[in-house]
């Protein structure tokens, strides 16, 4: 018999939803907890990773280190479905 875990990972495969869901997971992992208490991914479309980050101090530090969150992510995901980083402030209302 198949988790529920199982079944909603296969239900799911290659999916944005999916993707973002275990980004988020291993967001900390990948980015270190300083960075994750102020920085979350939030969606992606079209190969392109949608960040929230907490302020402009923020954004400014996470746009020098573009290069290496990429890399990160890309190893994470794998290679192609992600393409470029784009940060927000503000944090995108679910209900839109």
């Amino acid at each position: 018999m198949k988790t529920i875990k199982e079944i909603l990972e296969k239900s799911f495969e290659g999916s944005p939803v999916l993707d973002i869901a275990l980004l988020q997971k291993s967001w900390p992992t990948l980015v270190g907890s300083t960075v994750a208490q102020n920085s979350q991914p939030v969606s992606l479309r079209d190969k392109n990773l949608f960040i929230w980050v907490k302020n402009s101090s923020w954004m400014t530090e996470l746009s020098l280190m573009k290069g290496e969150i990429l890399k990160k992510v890309r190893e994470s995901r794998g290679d192609g479905k992600i393409e470029e980083i784009r940060f927000v402030l503000k944090k995108p209302d679910p209900s839109t």
